[in-house]
């Protein structure tokens, strides 16, 4: 069967289109890691006492509780925010894989029937 080159590159466009969705939701995976890290993270800080240690590359360096409440929950927030553009990223990216394959079984099915 000859494939038609508008059908080759609709296969291409596709398969680009997976590798970018599983990327996108490799990247989410990560993320949502890190979200529950820190909100562990914030949850202990919540049973400790005033002092406490973050880690700074290999050392622990001693922090005001506040400030590091701080930074958690900033990070949180930048997390959440990068978590919803993934998302927007991957319904985008879905919706175009849908179209792209819809397009294809068309091209498919009226190569077939001639």
């Amino acid at each position: 069967m000859n494939v038609s080159p508008e059908a080759q590159r609709l296969v291409l466009q596709i398969q680009n289109l997976q590798q970018q969705a599983q990327l996108v939701v490799a990247q989410k995976e990560s993320l949502n890691a890190q979200k529950e890290e820190v909100k562990r993270a914030l949850e202990e800080l919540e049973k400790s006492g005033d002092e406490v240690y973050k880690a700074v590359g290999p050392v622990l360096v001693r922090t005001e509780k506040k400030k590091l409440e701080t930074e958690l929950r900033e990070r949180l927030e930048t997390i959440e925010l990068r978590l919803k553009t993934f998302g927007s990223q991957e319904e985008k990216i879905l919706r175009n894989l849908k179209e792209k394959q819809q397009k294809l079984e068309s091209i498919i099915r009226g190569g077939g029937e001639k």
